[in-house]
Formats: structure tokens, sequence, C-alpha cells
């Protein structure tokens, strides 16, 4: 059986405290802000990079359809890329 994941496309991490976590992975560990979903001015994810990995940070209670029916802070989803049908 052949299982078409081409590759991965990133994480989405749960956080308690977007700007808090934001900081971190920027001040600590050198991340890369590289994209922000801010409906109506209030951040709920907001992407950083290390080189060329990519880690969605999801607000806490975003309200965004997220896979995990009920995600909680450190809890992450791993995305991978997919050349297959879903289903």
């Amino acid at each position: 059986m052949t299982i078409p994941i081409t590759g991965f496309d990133h994480l989405a991490i749960t956080v308690a405290d977007i700007d808090r976590a934001l900081a971190f992975y920027i001040e600590v560990l050198g991340a890369e802000q590289i994209s922000e979903y801010a409906p109506e001015g209030r951040p709920l994810i907001r992407g950083v990079r290390f080189g060329a990995i990519k880690f969605n940070l999801h607000q806490l209670g975003n309200g965004i359809d997220l896979v995990a029916q009920q995600p909680t802070p450190g809890s992450v989803d791993v995305c991978f890329r997919w050349d297959g049908p879903i289903g």
C-alpha cells in the first residue's frame, strides 16, 4: 500500500496567549513571523517560520473550525501535504 503523503506542511499549536507565544518563538527561538489572521483586529492565528519549518499558533477558543474537537493549550495538529483523495 502506498501512502500519498508528499511531505510535511506545518504544525498547528493551540496556545493560551497568542501574544506571549509569538514573543517566545521570536525572541527565544529565533522564529520569523510570516502571517497573521486577525479578523476585526483580534489576532487568532499567527504563522511563524524556522527556515523551512512552519508553525501556526492558534489562540485558544478562537472559534475557527479545527480538526480537534476541544483543543487545549499545548495540543498540536500535524499537517501533511497529501497527494491523494480524502475519504
